[in-house]
C-alpha cells in the first residue's frame, strides 16, 4: 500500500488555509438560521444552515446533501458547548458561521483573521469580543464557515455529556466542538507545501494571527511574520534568513494562562507540523493541539469529550474570557511529582471570582481534578462537588501515577453520566480511597476504569490494556514506531491495585471496568462501603489465550495508610447489597465475615480458610473453574440459598455451615454442576423458641447432580446457655438435627434461692411454653452462653414467671416480661 493511500484511509478532521479572501460577502444566499443564546439569553452563534438547494455556503461550496434532525441537533449542541463557556462582550455578537455539507469523509471549519494586523483574532473571536472586523474579510457574509462531510457518523447516539465518547463510530457532536474551537482561533497562519516524500517547506505568513504570535519553537524563539521554518523533515532554510527551528516538528503555544497550567511541566502547549502518524508527512501545521489523546489534536487516536483545561488556558491567552475554574478545578501536566492537593472545586459565584464552599458545581463536563502527567504520587484533601451533566471528581490519564483519596474528603459527581473518580489512559495507576465518592445522578458511577472510545471512531483506532488494534490500517506492519509507542503506554493493567477502605456509591455502578479497562487488583477492606454494582466488561486473553483477571478481594488487612498488607483481617466484617458481575472477576474472600445478597457472574470464588462467606444469592462462574471453599460458606439464615451455576469444591479445611429456625425451615446450597466434598457440614439454628426434643430433617440442605468424596465432619453451631444440639449423617445428603434443653436449664444459674424460684418456674414454662412466653425464652436461650445474661435476667422476673406456672397471671405482668425480652433482644 503506498503511503499517500495510507494516508487517505486514516484522514480525520481538518482545518483550512488560514487566510481566505471573502468572494461574495455581500452576495444574498437562503439558508435556515438557528440561534444558541448563553445562559443569560444573548445570542452568541447565528448558525446558517444551508441545504442544497440554498446556493454557496463557502466560496463555489454548496452543499450535497440534507441535514437531517441528528445532524442539526448535534451541531447546535457543539455550539452550544462553547456559548455556555465563553463569556461575550455585546456589540457584534452573534457571530455568524455557514454550515454546509459535502461528500468528503472529513470535516472542516475556518474563520480568518479579522483584520490584516498582527495578533489579530480570528472574525468569530472579533464578533464575541466586539473587536475590529474588516468587512472585507468577512466569509460569504459569515465570521465563521464549517462543513460536515460523510463520516462514518454515529446518526443512532445523540449528544451525550460525559467524559468520554459513547460511541465506537465517529463522534459528530465532539468532532463539531474541535471545528468549532479552529473558528474561535486554533489555528496557525503558516504557508506549506510537500511534493510526496520530498522535505516540507513552510513559512508563516507576512501578518500573524493570534494563536501563531504566541508560538515558541524548541530554542524558545517567539514566531514572527515570514520567517522560514525548519525542522528535521524541512527544506533547509536560505542563507541569513530568519528561522523558526521546530526540531522534531515540534512548537509550543505559550501565554501567561497557559503558563500557569502548565506549571513548568512543558515550554508550552505543544503543536507540530507533520503527521503524530507518519513523522516527516506534512499536516495542518501549528494548528492543533498535540497534548496526548487531546480532542484538538490530529492524533489517531483521542479519548477526551472536551478541551483540557491547558486548552481553555490558550483560548483565554488569544483574548476569551472564559472562567477556568468552572470547568476545572486544577490540573497536574507534570510528572513525578508529589502533591497533596488543597484546591477544591464548587460552584462559582456569580461574578465568576470565586467559590462557593461546600455548593455542587453544575458546568456541563466539569472537572475537580485532572492529571494528565505520569508518575506522580497525589493525595486530594479538599472536597471536589460537581452536579452538572457529564461532570467528573478526579480523570487520571498518563502512566503509573499513584492516587490516594485522603479520610474525610468527599469527591462527588451527582449529575447525569457522572464520574467520581475516572481511570481513562495509560497503565500502572494505583487507587488508594480512604474518602467518600459518590456518583448518583443518572449512569452515574462512583469509580471508573474506562478508556472510552476514539472520537475518530474506533475503526480509526482503538486503544486499551494490552491492546492498540485499528480497522483501517495495519499499524503493526506498516508503522511500527508508532505502534510500539502507542502499545508501551497500554501494555499493563490500566490500575494495577485499588484499595478500598472509604464508600463508594454509584446509579449505575458502584465499581466498573469496561470492556478495554482492566484493573489487577480490588482490595475491600475494613472501612469500606459499597453502594451500586461491581461490574467488569473486559474479557481480552493473554499471549497464551488466558482470560486476563481482575481479583476482587473482600477481608484482607489495610495499613495506617489504607493499603493493602496482602495479610487476612479476621475482624473484617461487610454487607453488600448489589451485584458482582464480571466474566473475567476473579472473587477472593481472604478474611473475616463478608455478607454477599445479591447475584453474581464471576470467573471463579475462592473462600480462604480466614473467612467466612454468607448470605444468599447465586454465583454464576466459568464452566472450568470452581467455587473453592476452604472457609466457612455460609447460606446464613432459614429460607436463604445460594445457588452456584458451576462446581463446588471444598477443602479440608471448608464447612458449609446451614441454618434452620424453628419452624423448620432450612437454608440450603443448590449446586447446578458438581461437588467434591470434604471437611464439615454443620448446622446452627437461627435465633427462636425451640422445644426441648425438637428435630428438623432434610436432605436439601445440600442439593447437586453428581458428587465426589464427602464431609468428614458432621457438626452444629450453636452458642446458648441452655440447649444442646446435635446433628445426625442419614445418608445420602439427608442429615438431622435434634435440640434438647436440661431440665435445670434456667435455675442453674440462680444466685439465690428466690431467683431459683424464678428459674425453676422457667424451666417448667420451657417445657411447652405459650406463645406469649416464646419471645423471653427465645431471648434467654440465645444470650450469653456463660449464663450470665439469665443470672442478670432472672431478679428482674421477680414472681412473674413463678406465679405465670402456677396459672395466675397478673395483669402486667407482660410489661416486665416485654421489657427484659426486648432488652436481650437488642443484646
Amino acid at each position: 500500500m503506498k503511503l499517500r493511500s495510507i494516508l487517505t484511509l486514516a484522514s480525520t478532521t481538518c482545518l483550512s488555509a488560514g487566510f481566505l479572501t471573502s468572494l461574495c460577502s455581500g452576495s444574498a444566499h437562503a439558508f435556515t438560521p438557528h440561534i444558541i443564546t448563553d445562559a443569560n439569553g444573548n445570542p452568541v452563534f447565528e448558525l446558517r444552515m444551508f441545504y442544497p438547494q440554498d446556493g454557496k455556503f463557502f466560496r463555489n461550496d454548496t452543499s450535497t446533501w440534507v441535514f437531517d434532525p441528528p445532524t442539526i441537533d448535534r451541531t447546535k449542541s457543539a455550539a452550544q458547548y462553547w456559548a455556555d463557556i465563553i463569556k461575550i462582550t455585546p456589540g457584534q455578537n452573534p457571530a455568524i458561521i455557514n454550515v454546509g455539507t459535502m461528500e468528503e469523509d472529513n470535516a472542516y471549519a475556518s474563520s480568518d483573521i479579522s483584520q490584516w494586523m498582527n495578533g489579530a483574532g480570528s472574525l468569530i473571536n472579533s464578533a464575541l469580543n466586539n473587536g475590529v472586523i474588516d468587512p472585507e474579510r468577512l466569509l460569504d457574509g459569515a465570521h465563521g464557515i464549517i462543513g460536515i462531510g460523510k463520516m462514518d457518523w454515529d446518526w443512532e447516539q445523540p449528544f451525550v455529556p460525559s467524559q468520554l465518547i459513547q460511541t465506537p463510530k465517529v463522534d459528530m457532536t465532539s468532532t463539531l466542538m474541535h471545528e468549532v474551537a479552529h473558528a474561535l482561533g486554533i489555528s496557525a497562519t503558516v504557508y506549506s507545501q510537500q511534493s510526496g516524500n520530498n522535505p516540507v517547506k513552510a513559512k508563516f505568513a507576512p501578518v500573524l494571527n493570534a494563536w501563531t504570535s504566541h508560538l515558541i519553537d524548541s530554542n524558545g524563539k517567539a514566531a514572527a511574520p515570514d520567517q522560514t521554518i525548519i525542522c528535521n523533515f524541512c527544506e533547509p532554510a536560505a542563507a541569513g534568513a530568519d528561522t523558526f527551528d521546530a526540531d522534531d516538528g515540534f512548537a509550543y503555544f505559550t501565554g501567561s494562562n497557559v503558563d500557569a497550567v502548565l506549571n513548568g511541566a512543558m515550554p508550552g502547549v505543544p503543536v507540530r507540523v507533520d503527521s503524530n502518524l507518519v513523522p516527516g508527512y506534512k499536516d495542518d501545521p501549528f494548528s492543533h493541539t498535540e497534548l496526548r489523546n487531546s480532542m484538538m489534536s490530529h492524533q489517531q487516536y483521542s479519548n477526551y469529550m472536551s478541551l483540557m483545561e491547558a486548552e481553555f488556558a490558550a483560548l483565554q491567552d488569544i483574548g476569551y474570557s472564559i472562567d477556568r475554574r468552572n470547568l476545572f478545578g486544577y490540573s497536574v501536566y507534570n510528572d513525578g511529582i508529589t502533591l497533596i492537593n488543597d484546591n477544591p472545586f464548587f460552584a462559582r459565584n456569580s461574578e465568576g471570582t470565586a467559590y462557593i464552599p461546600n455548593s455542587y458545581n453544575t458546568a456541563t463536563m466539569g472537572l475537580g481534578l485532572h492529571i494528565y502527567g505520569s508518575g506522580n504520587i497525589i493525595a486530594q484533601r479538599a472536597d471536589l462537588l460537581s452536579a452538572g451533566a457529564g461532570g467528573a471528581g478526579i480523570r487520571v490519564d498518563g502512566i503509573g501515577n499513584t492516587m490516594t483519596i485522603l479520610p474525610g474528603t468527599r469527591v462527588h459527581a451527582n449529575g447525569e453520566n457522572g464520574l467520581g473518580v475516572l481511570f481513562a489512559y495509560g497503565k500502572n495507576h494505583t487507587l488508594t480511597q480512604r474518602g467518600d465518592v459518590q456518583a448518583l445522578g443518572e449512569n452515574g458511577i462512583a469509580v471508573s476504569f474506562d478508556f472510552g472510545h476514539n472520537s475518530l471512531g474506533d475503526n480509526n483506532e482503538y486503544r486499551g490494556s494490552y491492546f492498540v488494534t485499528s480497522g483501517k490500517l495495519d499499524l503493526e506492519s506498516y508503522f511500527p514506531d508508532y505502534y510500539e509507542t502507542a502499545l508501551n503506554e497500554v501494555n499493563g493493567p490500566l490500575v494495577s491495585s485499588f484499595d478500598l477502605t472509604g464508600r463508594v456509591a454509584g446509579n449505575k455502578a458502584a465499581i466498573f471496568m469496561s470492556e478495554n479497562a482492566l484493573v489487577g487488583q480490588i482490595n475491600v477492606m475494613q472501612g469500606a462501603s459499597i453502594t451500586g454494582d461491581i461490574i467488569s466488561e473486559y474479557a481480552e486473553e493473554d499471549d497464551d489465550g488466558n482470560l486476563r483477571l481482575t481479583e476482587l478481594s473482600f477481608g484482607l488487612k489495610a495499613d495506617a495508610q489504607g493499603n493493602s498488607t496482602g495479610t487476612a483481617d479476621t475482624d473484617f466484617r461487610l454487607a453488600y447489597g448489589s451485584n458482582i458481575k464480571g466474566k473475567n472477576i476473579s472473587l477472593h474472600l481472604d478474611g473475616g465475615t463478608t455478607l454477599l445478597t445479591g447475584n453474581h457472574q464471576v470467573f471463579d470464588v475462592g473462600v480462604a480458610q480466614a473467612a467466612t462467606l454468607s448470605g444468599q444469592g447465586i454465583y454464576q462462574i466459568d464452566a472450568a473453574q470452581q467455587f473453592r471453599n476452604s472457609g466457612i460458606l455460609n447460606p446464613s439464615v432459614a429460607g436463604a440459598t445460594i445457588t452456584i451455576d458451576g462446581n463446588y469444591a471444598q477443602s479440608a479445611t471448608g464447612t458449609l455451615q446451614l441454618a434452620f429456625n424453628d419452624q423448620s425451615d432450612i437454608s440450603s446450597l443448590i449446586v447446578n454442576g458438581s461437588a467434591g466434598l470434604n471437611g464439615t457440614i454443620s448446622f446452627a439454628p437461627d435465633r427462636g423458641y425451640y422445644r426441648d426434643g425438637f428435630t428438623v430433617t432434610s436432605n436439601e440442605w445440600l442439593q447437586v447432580g453428581a458428587v465426589s468424596g464427602n464431609f468428614t465432619n458432621v457438626s452444629t453451631t450453636l452458642s446458648s446457655p441452655t440447649l444442646n444440639a446435635s446433628a445426625t449423617d442419614n445418608g445420602n445428603l439427608s442429615y438431622t438435627v435434634s435440640l434438647s434443653r436440661d431440665a435445670n436449664a434456667y435455675s442453674q444459674y440462680a444466685g439465690d434461692s428466690e431467683d431459683r424460684e424464678v428459674g425453676a418456674a422457667l424451666d417448667g414454662l420451657a417445657t411447652n411454653a405459650a406463645a406469649e412466653f416464646k419471645p423471653l425464652l427465645a431471648a434467654l436461650d440465645f444470650s450469653a452462653p456463660d449464663g450470665s445474661t439469665i443470672r442478670s435476667s432472672l431478679p428482674q422476673l421477680s414472681g412473674e414467671a413463678y406465679a405465670s406456672a402456677s396459672g395466675v397471671l397478673l395483669n402486667a405482668s407482660g410489661i416486665t416480661r416485654s421489657s427484659v425480652s426486648n432488652r436481650l433482644s437488642q443484646a
